[in-house]
């Protein structure tokens, strides 16, 4: 058994990495070969994660400029959302993955968050597990406000439920088209 402090809605979980889990994992990328990037990041994915068990559509879409960026300084992205099984915890997890992303190239500028990248990897969510520390939160803190995220989630688990917010994937991307008219995601 794998314990973690959580800081909000349970102070301790203990999580089994006996069985398999369902991780939830976002891939952006808007730099090279795009679509070569998100296809060797799940093909890692698969091998140091866990087997990829689905993949949405692959989706174009505007980026998310900060405020250090002019709007049109970056190209669009291309994203996708991934579910795998995994025996990992949810520590290791985001260890594997931010090593793919070295691995495959991804530069982190020191203050300048939103920029290009030549692959993204977040992780969403495993099963219902709830963790808020200072190095990893899951569910990610920004899934329900992130089109970009909740269209390709929502097409390949629609009723996962949102441990946190307590509503599904589905739910949660109506929710934020009914509240916005802007969407970075183009089919």
């Amino acid at each position: 058994m794998f314990r973690m402090e959580a800081s909000f809605l349970r102070p301790y979980m203990m999580l089994s990495t006996t069985s398999p889990t369902t991780a939830y994992i976002a891939l952006g990328s808007n730099l090279g070969d795009r679509r070569a990037a998100l296809a060797r990041a799940i093909s890692e994915i698969s091998a140091r994660v866990g087997p990829v068990t689905a993949v949405s559509t692959i989706y174009e879409t505007s980026p998310l400029n900060p405020p250090e960026l002019q709007e049109s300084s970056q190209p669009d992205f291309l994203n996708a959302v991934v579910q795998c099984s995994t025996l990992l915890d949810p520590f290791k997890v985001l260890d594997e993955i931010l090593q793919i992303e070295i691995e495959m190239g991804r530069e982190r500028a020191e203050g300048l968050r939103w920029g290009p990248r030549i692959i993204d990897i977040d992780l969403l969510a495993v099963g219902s597990c709830t963790i808020a520390t200072s190095r990893l939160r899951l569910p990610h803190p920004e899934i329900q406000n992130r089109d970009f995220v909740l269209v390709p989630f929502a097409e390949i688990a629609p009723t996962y439920i949102h441990p946190v917010l307590e509503r599904t994937v589905q739910t949660l991307l109506d929710e934020l088209r009914m509240g916005s008219a802007d969407s970075f995601v183009r089919p």
